[in-house]
């Protein structure tokens, strides 16, 4: 075990059915280190999430988060983890303080009022704290959804297409979270379908091809010199 990793995937095969999603995949994230993912409708960029996260079981292999085996300290590992998922994960009908103070709650946070308003204000979701869920645009319900990963103060980060239904103003915002996390040591994994926004702030692109496997480069900082990488089979 690499004490230097935050995720370390050895191995690992998955199936659903007769379809091989993944095939003797390897794949490691380091602390400190924004890893972006890059593939097509289907390629398997959100059921590698679900793996991390310990919401779905691999057939074989192993996957280690934090120094923990997911099939042996899942709980664990997701006191760890922040999760942005497609689905926001918030009660429609409470209020964005309530659904903050209730996932609070649940990490067992002390001082739960002033982290609650901390992360509010890190977003720009102040003025609209007290307003039911229900009620917002889909792009606040992201911010909140983003707040909520977000109030544990996790480690790791596993956002799956985070910009998505996003304004630029919120992918900004969501970019300076993601540099601020990995500059204090943390390690965020990231999905995508495409090369623009979000891979800006990407130390490394890995892409998902057809036969389950993974190709990984060093990014270029000039993101449209990585066309011709993610155009390889």
């Amino acid at each position: 075990m690499n004490s230097s990793l935050a995720i370390e995937i050895t191995g690992i095969n998955k199936s659903f059915g007769r379809k091989e999603l993944f095939r003797n995949l390897n794949f490691s994230v380091k602390w400190g280190e924004t890893i972006v993912v890059i593939g097509s409708n289907g390629s398997g960029k959100t059921t590698l999430i679900s793996l991390i996260a310990t919401l779905s079981a691999v057939d074989s292999g192993s996957i280690i988060v934090s120094g923990l085996d997911v099939s042996k300290d899942p709980e664990q590992i997701r006191s760890n983890i922040g999760f942005i998922a497609h689905e926001t994960l918030l009660y429609d009908d409470l209020s964005g303080y309530e659904n903050l103070q209730f996932v609070g709650r649940m990490y067992g946070i002390t001082d739960i009022d002033r982290k609650v308003m901390s992360v509010a204000v890190q977003l720009g979701l102040e003025d609209r704290i007290n307003e039911r869920i229900s009620t917002l645009s889909h792009g606040l319900k992201k911010r909140f959804s983003i707040a909520r990963a977000l109030i544990h103060e996790p480690r790791i980060l596993l956002m799956d297409e985070p910009e998505a239904g996003l304004d630029s103003a919120t992918v900004d915002i969501l970019g300076d979270i993601v540099k601020k996390h990995s500059a204090s040591g943390g390690a965020s994994v990231i999905t995508t379908h495409s090369l623009q926004g979000i891979t800006k702030i990407a130390d490394r692109i890995a892409k998902l091809s057809p036969n389950g496997s993974l190709i990984e480069e060093s990014i270029n900082r000039d993101v449209n010199n990585n066309d011709e990488i993610f155009n390889r089979s």
